[in-house]
């Protein structure tokens, strides 16, 4: 073989083996760059998630707060609304949320007047009147909105990743009147509650 065709062929074959080591080394980093990317749309589907969950629990609060009269199946209406006030974040059965209305009696102790919780099926969110401590005076309620939500995507659901649960704390001061009646009573507790002054 010819000096120039011993290096012609010399070339060829660095050429050919730098071609080998390319397809060797993306097929290691391949897998690697599949999982950031994969990492990268489930972390930003999680975010968008928990924006809206927290979007929608404070909407909820702040519907449920500008009435003067409130019942059962507004309560469900509101929970209805996650849907449409969610997308594209599928909801399904997997929001629970617990209204709740705190009254202050004449010493200014926070006592839980009326409660809904939706589903109906659901366990509703613990509330301790107690934890409004503070947040009004003698006569006054507020309104209090829990929601809970278990966050799932495709992606997490694919590789059995845990669903995350979202939980929301709100209180709202009642906007048209100083109590809101649920089912057209004020308290559902009897004699829990001292008469509220008229507004």
């Amino acid at each position: 073989m010819k000096p120039n065709e011993l290096r012609c062929h010399r070339a060829a074959s660095i050429a050919g083996n730098r071609r080998g080591i390319a397809a060797v080394e993306f097929a290691f980093i391949a897998p690697i760059l599949a999982v950031m990317m994969i990492t990268l749309v489930e972390l930003t589907l999680r975010y968008q998630g928990v924006e809206k969950f927290h979007r929608y629990a404070s909407q909820a609060g702040d519907l449920a707060s500008r009435t003067s009269v409130l019942t059962t199946a507004d309560i469900g209406d509101i929970y209805g609304a996650a849907d449409k006030m969610m997308q594209p974040i599928p909801v399904g059965n997997n929001l629970t949320i617990t209204v709740t209305s705190i009254g202050f009696d004449s010493t200014g102790t926070p006592k839980i007047l009326w409660q809904r919780t939706k589903p109906n099926t659901a366990t509703p969110i613990p509330v301790s009147a107690s934890d409004a401590a503070g947040l009004g005076y003698a006569g006054d309620t507020v309104i209090r909105t829990d929601a809970r939500f278990h966050y799932s995507s495709a992606i997490s659901t694919a590789f059995s990743l845990e669903n995350i649960e979202l939980v929301r704390k709100m209180y709202f001061r009642p906007r048209s009147s100083r109590v809101i009646t649920m089912d057209g009573s004020i308290s559902e507790n009897g004699n829990d509650w001292d008469a509220i002054p008229a507004s």
